[in-house]
């Protein structure tokens, strides 16, 4: 496994690089890492 580099709160606004694999999403802000497509929903 890797590492917690950060942490978001619930409701934070994040701008995906793109969708990795086995459900890991890079993102770009507010920080530089990967996320649990789990925890992501979608907005407009």
């Amino acid at each position: 496994g890797g590492r917690i580099i950060g942490k978001l709160r619930n409701g934070t606004r994040v701008t995906i690089v793109n969708r990795g694999a086995n459900g890991w999403v890079r993102i770009s802000a507010p920080i530089r890492g990967y996320v649990s497509s789990r925890y992501l929903t979608y907005c407009r």
